[in-house]
């Protein structure tokens, strides 16, 4: 990676290798210390494979049960105010809906199944 930060007097270029934060070579009067913010603390994405399997859950899967979901929720969230134990079911499915965020969010982080 490459990271550049332009001063009004010059441009100074530096390169991010192996965890570290480094200075390009022939350029004086750059200082990484006010850079370091720029590298990268976390990965921007975990282990591929279960990156690609959780694709495949969330569009084959998620997707689906959380439109069946949404119907049920949407038909059943006015009843509430009359029938109070409906509320408990109405709360899962309200989970329910969003376990495609999950999947989005697994698949980003690269997450196992642990």
């Amino acid at each position: 990676m490459v990271f550049m930060k332009e001063t009004r007097s010059k441009k100074c270029y530096y390169y991010y290798v192996a965890g570290s934060l480094t200075a390009a070579r022939g350029l004086t009067g750059c200082s990484l210390r006010s850079v370091t913010l720029l590298a990268p603390s976390t990965p921007i994405m975990g282990n591929l494979l279960f990156s690609i399997i959780w694709l495949l859950i969330l569009i084959f899967i998620g997707f689906w049960i959380a439109g069946i979901a949404a119907g049920f929720y949407i038909l059943l969230i006015p009843f509430t105010v009359c029938i109070e134990p409906l509320s408990g079911l109405t709360d899962f499915l309200l989970k329910v809906l969003q376990f495609p965020k999950y999947c989005a969010q697994s698949m980003m982080d690269g997450k196992g199944f642990n």
